[in-house]
């Protein structure tokens, strides 16, 4: 297995980053894919749940169950869509992963009960995972000299996505009430069916995967190898954890921080101005700390972020007020899109190329486990104490636990470097 510091300096094929690129529209169309895939597909709920809630009638819990739904979509598929990947290419997976996002947000659009909303939740899920992970595999593939940067820049769709959500959805509710959140959800399928047709026209796989795909299918037997193999990396297994302490933390905030905001007293449109702006500065924020990371290391970028981000979740706990989010918006903004970037290139840069989707799979379950954990629980504290507070001040505990396991992927890498020395 090949080290960090091997993979980032031996390109896979000088020829295929110039054919990429020449393909100049790849990154701006993978920028709208992870627009899709989680500005969509992921966080948009957070801003819709309000109205949700008051036009469905669900509980804060219901509400929180929506948010496990996906997760368990996500969880359930985010294993199967590195293999798929691995054996067919990214681009399959890809198209596949858009036309369920497509299909899920049409239904969000149309859909009655809480039942088929739950069902909706895990389709977008599933499309969110075919998408996403198969989506940094192709960028890191044409870009093996760069990943950390074009992950960053990929990701900016992120804040793009939601500056224009933030902005919008609580002006489209307070002109149409809550039933406005119908008016996004097929809005958003819209879009999303748009960059699956760009997709389908523009994209193509990396001639490693091209390569791969000629090869025999690969039986239960070999799976299994391949997942022994990568898990055999301790850098690997060390990055799993610091992702799962992430994907508790970040989506308690992701769905609840907004309600929190509006229980707090702060006007639901400056609360959108201030998701928005989030969404803004996370445009950049990628891309910078991917770039950091190319430069300082990934475990040091991490620990920087981890940290950063454990005080901007405690601060709207002890300062409640406009001022108190309004900082801790902005400063998620700067961070948050970091922590995700240098996670994915620390993984991506520790494997072969065709066993990136592999890689990033298997990282991205324990993220989706937690994904999958904090939302119900959080609407379950929330429920029962009548307080967001408790919730914030365990999502902030697990970011300080990130602080803790970035520190040790810090030692392994610096052991790493001593043996290759």
């Amino acid at each position: 297995m090949n080290s960090a510091g091997q993979n980032r300096e031996t390109p896979i094929n000088s020829a295929s980053e110039s054919s990429a690129t020449r393909s100049w529209l790849l990154i701006p169309l993978a920028m709208c894919m992870t627009l899709c895939a989680l500005a969509i597909g992921r966080l948009a709920f957070g801003l819709l749940m309000p109205a949700m809630r008051a036009d469905l009638e669900l509980s804060v819990a219901q509400a929180g169950n929506l948010g496990t739904a996906s997760s368990l979509g996500y969880l359930a598929m985010v294993l199967p869509a590195g293999f798929i990947a691995t054996r067919f290419g990214p681009r399959l997976s890809i198209l596949a992963g858009l036309l369920l996002i497509v299909l899920a947000c049409a239904g969000m659009g149309l859909a009655a009960g809480y039942i088929g909303f739950l069902v909706l939740m895990v389709i977008m899920g599933f499309g969110t995972a075919l998408l996403y992970t198969p989506l940094i595999a192709l960028i890191v593939s044409w870009y093996p000299n760069r990943r950390g940067t074009v992950i960053g820049v990929a990701n900016s769709g992120i804040g793009i996505g939601m500056l224009a959500i933030g902005l919008a959805i609580p002006r489209l509710i307070e002109s149409l009430g809550d039933g406005g959140f119908r008016i996004a959800w097929l809005s958003f399928g819209g879009f999303a069916g748009l960059i699956f047709l760009a997709t389908w026209l523009i994209v193509r796989n990396p001639p490693a995967f091209t390569q791969a795909a000629a090869l025999a299918r690969p039986d239960a037997a070999q799976r299994a190898a391949t997942r022994c193999k990568v898990l055999q990396n301790p850098g690997i297994r060390m990055i799993a954890l610091v992702y799962g302490a992430l994907g508790i933390g970040y989506i308690v905030q992701s769905v609840f921080m907004y309600s929190y905001a509006l229980e707090s007293g702060i006007d639901p449109v400056k609360a959108g101005v201030m998701a928005s702006t989030m969404g803004f500065l996370s445009i950049f924020a990628g891309s910078i700390w991917g770039s950091v990371s190319d430069f300082a290391g990934r475990a040091v970028t991490l620990m920087l972020c981890f940290a950063i981000t454990c005080l901007i979740t405690l601060l709207p706990v002890a300062l409640p007020t406009e001022t108190g989010f309004a900082i801790h918006f902005a400063v998620s903004g700067l961070v948050l899109g970091g922590l995700f970037t240098v996670i994915l290139a620390a993984t991506s840069e520790r494997v072969e190329p065709t066993l990136v989707p592999v890689a990033v799979s298997l990282v991205t379950v324990v993220f989706a486990i937690g994904q999958l954990i904090g939302p119900a629980a959080a609407g379950l504290v929330i429920e029962a104490s009548g307080q967001y507070e408790i919730a914030f001040v365990g999502s902030g505990l697990l970011m300080a636990l990130g602080v803790v396991f970035s520190a040790r992927l810090w030692r392994l890498e610096r052991t790493a470097g001593q043996s290759r020395a």
